[in-house]
């Protein structure tokens, strides 16, 4: 599901609550307190299953009052920059840029995790194409960029920063990429998972939402949603 709403989007919040808590320990409170400004601005996508739970989630955050997490953060520890002027420097425009949030995967779902993975990936490959995103930032745990790099996505630090602690991994970097050009190497290094999350090809046991299915309504309209 993109841009999932309602009972699947509490699914979808439930999923990456149990992960992030079992993971980097960050309780519910937590995670208000950081993602509650972007509330408004943020994408849902899960992964379901017939019994309704969300077996993978994932947040993304659109431009919107608050700005983008990841930028707002180089201001804090462990980085301490000038998010506008990393941004410059980057290249990355942040009003036609988006976040990639949060990626959750349950455990215990063994190669089925994977393919959850794979369809997070889908999500927002494709929503970013489909909807105009030039670029998307993230800060990744070393770990999971790990993951990231060995299906051929290749992310770049912002200038002047590099990894460290940030809530409760022991060391994540912020991260920038741009649309195209992450696509066209991966489509260059890994082609088959190049197709697998630009087509859905590939990703056993998750029927992925058509391309036409996932634009974005504008700001104003989904501020009202």
């Amino acid at each position: 599901m993109f841009d999932a709403r309602g009972e699947v989007a509490e699914a979808a919040r439930r999923c990456e609550a149990d992960v992030f808590l079992a993971r980097f320990g960050n309780t519910p409170e937590q995670i208000a307190v950081e993602y509650g400004p972007y509330e408004e601005a943020s994408v849902w996508l899960a992964v379901m299953a017939d019994d309704g739970v969300a077996h993978a989630a994932g947040r993304l955050i659109r431009p919107g009052p608050a700005g983008l997490k990841t930028l707002n953060d180089l201001r804090r520890e462990p980085w301490r920059v000038d998010p506008v002027a990393a941004a410059r420097r980057a290249g990355v425009d942040p009003s036609a840029s988006w976040e990639s949030a949060t990626f959750a995967v349950r455990p215990g779902l063994r190669r089925r995790g994977y393919d959850a993975m794979e369809a997070l990936f889908y999500g927002l490959a494709v929503g970013s194409l489909v909807n105009g995103f030039e670029a998307v930032v993230a800060v990744i745990d070393d770990r999971v960029l790990q993951l990231f790099g060995s299906i051929g996505l290749f992310l770049n630090p912002f200038p002047g920063t590099g990894p460290g602690p940030y809530l409760g991994s022991p060391r994540s970097s912020a991260l920038y990429a741009f649309t195209d050009e992450i696509l066209a190497t991966q489509r260059r290094v890994a082609p088959g998972k190049w197709r697998a999350i630009t087509t859905g090809e590939g990703i056993a046991g998750v029927s992925v939402p058509a391309p036409e299915t996932m634009r974005l309504p504008p700001w104003e309209a989904a501020e009202s949603a």
